[in-house]
């Protein structure tokens, strides 16, 4: 006996390719391990940033102590010089 099988195929070759095979897998799995830790973390960040932004209403806040000239509603991000 020689070891082959009807398609002529040498069965010490197959014990090799399902190790790397397993060694694909276990490394899938770690991936995909990975990927869930990192997006439950980022999940995890967003919410708690998230939950301490806080929004200011910034007319109240500046109230009526505006230079003359400013039209209502407008906010330049920076000021002429």
């Amino acid at each position: 006996m020689t070891g082959e099988d009807e398609h002529g195929d040498d069965h010490e070759g197959v014990a090799g390719h399902g190790g790397r095979r397993h060694l694909l897998k276990a490394a899938g799995a770690v991936l995909a391990g990975v990927l869930v830790l990192c997006a439950s973390g980022a999940g995890w960040a967003y919410r708690h940033l998230d939950h301490n932004i806080k929004s200011v209403d910034i007319d109240s806040a500046l109230g009526d102590d505006r230079p003359a000239g400013a039209s209502a509603g407008t906010h330049p991000f920076f000021a002429p010089s």
